[in-house]
């Protein structure tokens, strides 16, 4: 639907008053986002279910080595200290792990193009972690990078 109408039946107050009211009605994100549920087993490179892209499906998915994986874009999108992140563990995991362990992620800017992802199994044999593979199963993952 074209302006048009709107400009014959309304004055250019009007309008600006209307426009302003829509926006709060529906207001415009301050943020692309990517939220997929993303998966890992054995050595291949995690796979997404993707719920929403706001990046136009540019972004790819690589496993690097044992635990590490990366979420890489073929442009500058990601902008430092405007790029925020969120990964859940939803408790479901491919590997066979020990009893009490428990799976630990961590997930962090590297460059305008490159995000890295790290999922670690801890147990009370390895407080710290072990960077291991197949810890990821629909687990949900969000990228936000702010205007």
């Amino acid at each position: 639907m074209s302006l048009g109408i709107f400009k014959k039946a309304f004055n250019s107050t009007q309008i600006s008053d209307l426009t302003a009211y829509f926006s709060t009605l529906f207001p415009q994100k301050t943020y692309k986002e990517y939220s997929i549920l993303i998966t890992q087993a054995s050595t291949s490179a995690p796979t997404a279910n993707v719920l929403v892209d706001d990046f136009d499906g540019n972004l790819t998915l690589s496993r690097n080595t044992t635990g590490v994986y990366y979420i890489t874009s073929p442009t500058s999108i990601f902008v430092e200290n405007k790029t925020s992140f969120s990964i859940t563990n939803n408790g479901t995991y491919d590997v066979t792990a020990p009893a009490y362990s428990k799976v630990s992620m961590k997930i962090s800017y590297l460059s305008t193009t490159q995000i890295k992802l790290e999922t670690f199994l801890v147990n009370a044999f390895n407080p710290n972690g072990i960077v291991s593979d197949s810890l990821l199963y629909k687990a949900p993952l969000t990228i936000k990078v702010y205007n």
